[in-house]
């Protein structure tokens, strides 16, 4: 059985001498890259970064066909995250990972990361 395809994004979060990158895995599992592939195009559209806190605008740009890199502008700065289609190559204690609260950055303001694309 071949690997499944997942969706990673990194982001930057806090701010000056505190920032810290994080990675959100989505729960999802694909079993096309081309299915993962489309979903990252959504997602570069849609993901709500932590930073900025209010966004003015945004600037998606492929790097390759299975990475995008997205500029964020805010009122004073600008700000980027990328996503990531990848293919998981080991299935050795991936439980935890699948719960996406454990693995990756949760929002302070108890929304979930991915809520708003499920």
């Amino acid at each position: 059985m071949p690997y499944p395809w997942r969706i990673l994004i990194e982001q930057h979060t806090g701010l000056t001498e505190h920032k810290v990158m994080h990675a959100h895995l989505h729960p999802e599992v694909f079993d096309s890259r081309d299915e993962a592939r489309e979903f990252a195009r959504t997602a570069a559209d849609e993901f709500e970064p932590d930073h900025p806190i209010m966004l003015q605008g945004r600037l998606v740009l492929r790097k390759d066909e299975d990475t995008y890199i997205v500029l964020t502008k805010g009122a004073t700065t600008m700000f980027h995250f990328s996503v990531h289609v990848c293919q998981q190559t080991s299935m050795r204690d991936t439980d935890d990972y699948d719960d996406h609260q454990q693995f990756a950055h949760c929002r302070d303001d108890g929304i979930e990361p991915w809520a708003y694309l499920q």
